[in-house]
């Protein structure tokens, strides 16, 4: 689904489906942020005051997808990823693009943003740095049902840094890459429930289950708008790929501004 832009007012409203517990926006639930979140099941269960959003928040989408314009409101902006392939703004991009149209987010901001991002050095990104590493524990012996095993835990970092002050947080969780050698930095951008708006302001989401295939709406405007440079930052220190394509969504949006 597409975003509703309102111009007069300058804020968006960004739908967040509510019932798919296997895609890229996900119902979870915990009681404080450092804990472990539970998936939960809106469709059986009530949504809670615990309940939040968990949301792998993209930043662009293949020029060529025939499915483009059902996507991004922004088809036409388009720039070279990291990679070489020819890429249109969608989400966080989108979400600058606007912003900046609107001079909620100026070009002094945007070249500060870019200055920063050109100061971090490979080894200060969080899929080389050290502190980012996977770590094993030391083996400890054990028997179960009858066999010795050696048992070590695991242990994935996880960052979080707290968008603005109420609630919102950028989560940073590091994997081994699926088919490549080496780690890579996912994140995920986490809305308490509270923050969500359900379709009808006269169907509120707590205390009841979810509809089919419902939608709620998180709202982005002037009050924290600028929580999409400090994730435009975050994911520019996930990877020297991150970074670029950042530098590159950056640099796009300054130039649209100068038409």
């Amino acid at each position: 689904m597409l975003i509703t832009v309102n111009e007069k007012k300058r804020r968006l409203d960004v739908p967040l489906p509510l019932t798919t517990p296997k895609g890229k926006v996900r119902v979870k639930r915990r009681n404080i942020f450092h804990e472990y979140g539970l998936p939960h099941s809106t469709k059986r269960n009530n949504f809670a005051a615990n309940n939040y959003i968990e949301w792998q928040i993209g930043y662009d989408l293949l020029s060529s997808r025939d499915d483009l314009r059902e996507k991004t409101t922004l088809p036409e902006i388009q720039f070279l990823s990291d990679k070489g392939k020819e890429k249109t703004f969608y989400e966080l991009s989108e979400y600058l693009y606007y912003f900046s149209r609107w001079r909620m987010i100026t070009k002094s901001d945007i070249r500060r943003e870019l200055t920063i991002l050109d100061g971090y050095k490979p080894f200060q990104l969080l899929d080389k740095h050290e502190r980012c590493q996977i770590s094993r524990s030391h083996p400890v012996q054990e028997n179960i049902n009858g066999m010795e095993f050696l048992s070590m835990a695991i242990k994935y970092p996880q960052l979080v840094y707290q968008v603005n002050q109420y609630e919102v947080i950028a989560e940073v969780t590091v994997r081994e890459k699926q088919l490549a050698v080496g780690v890579q930095p996912m994140l995920y951008f986490c809305i308490p429930i509270h923050e969500v708006r359900p379709q009808s302001p006269l169907h509120q989401l707590i205390g009841r289950t979810a509809e089919t295939k419902e939608v709620g709406y998180f709202r982005l405007d002037e009050g924290n708008f600028q929580s999409i440079l400090r994730v435009i930052r975050v994911f520019g220190m996930l990877s020297e790929s991150h970074r670029d394509d950042m530098k590159k969504i950056l640099t796009t949006t300054l130039r649209s501004l100068r038409r």
